[in-house]
């Protein structure tokens, strides 16, 4: 845990003060201290509520954790948890944009596989997050588990993660695969703009001379 006197842990019913929940689980979860403190050495982090956004997300180009306004308590505590794994796998998922961009990655739906499969170990680390966050408060609201299939558990040692084939069949139902599928494409498109270039290059260097 981060230094000095334990955080009072915020009220996990109704709070929305963001600087609040994210200084609890500093202190709380040596796991969630250790990977903001990586973050934070590539170029920082803040928590912001946002207009538009489902649950929460991380934007790497922002260096934000974003939030919609009508999360409350453990519900949004548990997706800063969750999104901040997601911020420290950063270079990870950069690693599969440029691949895409490259034409490394071919088909959206390798591109979506291998996001989605790094969002499963961000699960994982949530887990290990809540595990300790159980430590220190002795029981943990249900609403921590939100990333959990029904029914919710009562606590960390009934919360299982799924097999990643079921978790993956459940982000395509969900439509959160097809988020990447988009992506992709937009990685394609810089592809093709690159090659498009390149061989005008040629043409131009292919040209003969006067």
């Amino acid at each position: 845990m981060d230094g000095g006197e334990l955080v009072p842990p915020p009220d996990f019913t109704t709070c929305r003060a963001n600087l609040a929940i994210d200084a609890f689980l500093r202190q709380a979860s040596h796991t969630y201290a250790t990977m903001a403190r990586t973050v934070e050495l590539r170029g920082g982090y803040r928590i912001e509520d946002k207009n538009g956004v489902k649950g929460g997300q991380w934007n790497g180009g922002e260096r934000a954790i974003q939030l919609n306004p009508q999360l409350v308590g453990a519900h949004r505590a548990s997706i800063i948890a969750f999104e901040l794994t997601n911020a420290y796998h950063q270079p990870l998922f950069t690693e599969n944009d440029l691949a895409a961009i490259s034409g490394e990655i071919e088909t959206k739906m390798e591109f979506g596989l291998l996001q989605e499969v790094i969002e499963y170990d961000s699960l994982r680390l949530h887990r290990d997050v809540l595990i300790e966050i159980e430590m220190q408060l002795g029981k943990i609201p249900p609403a921590f588990f939100y990333c959990s299939l029904e029914p919710k558990p009562d606590s960390v040692a009934s919360y299982k993660l799924p097999m990643i084939s079921i978790h993956l069949k459940r982000m395509k139902a969900l439509g959160h695969t097809a988020s990447y599928y988009q992506w992709f494409e937009t990685h394609a498109m810089k592809n093709r703009g690159h090659q498009s270039k390149s061989n005008k290059s040629m043409q131009i260097d292919a040209s003969p001379a006067p």
